[in-house]
């Protein structure tokens, strides 16, 4: 309870807050919530009595990699650096999804994600000595390809709980990707919304994918995640998404829907580049009404969130009908969208000094 009290007055910290020397004291502050992760994963290294290279070893992650988890207490960069954590240290599954939930702010393992399935599967009936992240890579791959020539029965759509009991019941690889199969449906459906709503963004500019990578200068992994996404059913990086949506414009509360979409947890101010992201994204909306006009354009017959579309429908009656907009000089807000959040995100990066290079490829 006391966290959870902790992250929201951390986030309102960061609504409120008005210059950069603001935020760079809540990053400040931010440091000790690293300590936590550092404390735990210390304490797994003794537990299980490694050392750097066995750490690595196990983590399927670099000595240097592992060292700076150590001794800097830097975070994993992605859910899947948590899995290949979760499966060396052979973690119970209640274990697993404490380390996501807890540590990542990602989902817990969710049975609807052919992925996350895989894992569960090996959490449960991979025996503890050998390589459980290797099993689950392979098993991935068989997987895939099995699902690819299936021509067997395919059930009906299931709701999760019924997808994660089914699970709990397969004891052998056989029956397990059997199961996966005859369930494709519920697999391939599972983030449908989420696709559906990115989708909407990027048609709402007259683009594809495709285009929208190449008209705004982004990595063409976009464009490979939003394949994945489609084709199969494949969950994207939680900053991967995150800055997809920063790209696209997107509000807080409209970032936060769509992490929802993918079962992850809304953004959270006490993990420092999400602090700066929200920062950025509060900014952008608050010096240019622009921008949310734009989202309430894209949004305003989006039915499927009732609370959002109502929203967006009070932007648009506030800045056309009761011409507050045009108060606001409408020719220069509109031209100031040839700049995207994200290049705002990008200038407020360097303005901080940002050191951690890797969020400047996705935007």
């Amino acid at each position: 309870m006391e966290n959870r009290r902790n992250t929201f007055d951390v986030n309102e910290e960061v609504s409120k807050c008005e210059s950069l020397a603001e935020l760079q004291e809540i990053l400040s502050r931010n440091s000790n919530y690293y300590y936590v992760w550092k404390n735990y994963i210390n304490y797994m290294v003794e537990k299980n009595h490694l050392n750097y290279v066995q750490l690595a070893k196990t983590c399927h992650c670099s000595r240097n990699t592992v060292k700076k988890w150590c001794r800097e207490g830097a975070m994993p960069q992605n859910r899947e650096t948590f899995i290949k954590i979760g499966l060396g240290f052979r973690l119970t599954l209640d274990e697993f999804n404490d380390l996501l939930m807890r540590y990542g702010k990602y989902p817990r393992l969710y049975g609807k994600n052919m992925e996350d399935a895989v894992c569960i599967f090996v959490i449960h009936h991979y025996p503890k000595d050998g390589d459980a992240y290797e099993f689950y890579r392979q098993l991935k791959e068989q997987l895939l390809a099995r699902m690819r020539e299936y021509t067997g029965v395919v059930t009906e759509s299931r709701n999760t709980h019924e997808i994660e009991e089914g699970l709990m019941t397969k004891e052998s690889k056989e029956e397990f990707e059997t199961f996966v199969c005859e369930n494709r449906r519920s697999y391939e459906e599972s983030y449908q919304n989420l696709e559906k709503f990115l989708k909407m963004f990027i048609e709402a500019k007259d683009e594809n994918i495709h285009h929208f990578v190449q008209t705004n200068s982004l990595n063409f992994s976009y464009e490979k995640m939003m394949s994945a996404l489609r084709l199969r059913g494949e969950c994207p990086s939680r900053m991967k998404l995150i800055l997809l949506g920063v790209n696209l414009n997107m509000s807080l509360e409209q970032i936060n829907y769509m992490l929802s979409l993918a079962y992850m947890s809304p953004m959270c101010a006490k993990d420092n580049v999400e602090c700066v992201i929200m920062y950025a994204v509060e900014s952008a909306y608050l010096i240019n009404p622009a921008y949310s006009v734009e989202s309430a354009i894209i949004l305003q017959h989006y039915n499927q969130n009732p609370v959002l579309q109502e929203k967006c429908k009070e932007i648009l009656n506030k800045y056309w009908n009761e011409n507050v907009y045009a108060a606001t000089e409408e020719k220069e807000a509109l031209g100031y969208l040839e700049e995207s959040i994200g290049d705002y995100l990008k200038h407020i990066l360097e303005e901080l000094e940002w050191d951690e290079y890797d969020i400047f490829r996705y935007i």
